[in-house]
């Protein structure tokens, strides 16, 4: 069965008329330091639990295009490991998302997160046992938690750092957005191909890519 993100991705293709396979390459160290974010950077590593003395920047991209990112968050991206990222100063003028919808998220579906979240790699992993602090046993999120839900949430905060520091859209749509009198997850999972579409148009519409 075709995932969410995939028939997402399907949609903005037909849409935009060319693959979605654009080179976008992670943001720099450089970039950081040059933008004088490497403090705000590390200070958020550091209260997600990260044991390193600097940071990793490691992360891939969902839907990317010359001009904009679009990522599809899925339930593991609400918890309050997100939260903490989102209390951050970049998201203080940030706009290619609700920062207020996406903190309400975080705390009312933390338990649809660990519905879906709390065992193998999506609990823990060699790269994310590595950079953060070792996780609990299987869906204990008292104490450290999960380092895989570390990791996840400070990836998309690097994802939404390269978009502050590029000024190019890296626009968040959530499941839990709603668009019509749905739900996004509820759209995407019944595959409406008029929906989706008219839905994205909006979007594009909205931060003029469209």
């Amino acid at each position: 069965m075709m995932r969410k993100e995939q028939f997402l991705k399907s949609i903005i293709e037909e849409i935009m008329g060319y693959s979605s396979d654009s080179s976008f390459p992670k943001i720099s160290q450089f970039e950081i330091e040059y933008a004088g974010l490497d403090d705000e950077i590390l200070d958020i590593y550091k209260k997600l639990g990260g044991i390193q003395e600097s940071f990793p920047i490691n992360y891939s991209w969902d839907i990317k295009y010359p001009d904009f990112i679009i990522e599809l968050d899925e339930e593991l991206h609400f918890n309050r490991y997100r939260l903490i990222t989102l209390n951050s100063s970049i998201y203080n003028s940030y706009r290619y998302f609700s920062i207020g919808k996406y903190k309400e998220y975080c705390r009312l579906y933390e338990n649809k997160c660990l519905s879906f979240g709390k065992y193998g790699n999506k609990w823990m992993s060699d790269s994310s046992e590595k950079f953060f602090l070792k996780s609990n046993d299987y869906g204990v999120l008292e104490g450290n938690g999960s380092s895989r839900w570390r990791q996840r949430a400070f990836n998309d905060f690097l994802k939404d750092v390269n978009s502050v520091i590029r000024n190019k859209p890296v626009i968040r749509v959530s499941i839990y957005d709603e668009y019509d009198g749905e739900t996004i997850g509820s759209i995407l999972n019944r595959r409406d191909r008029k929906k989706t579409t008219d839905f994205v148009y909006s979007v594009l519409k909205e931060y003029k890519l469209r």
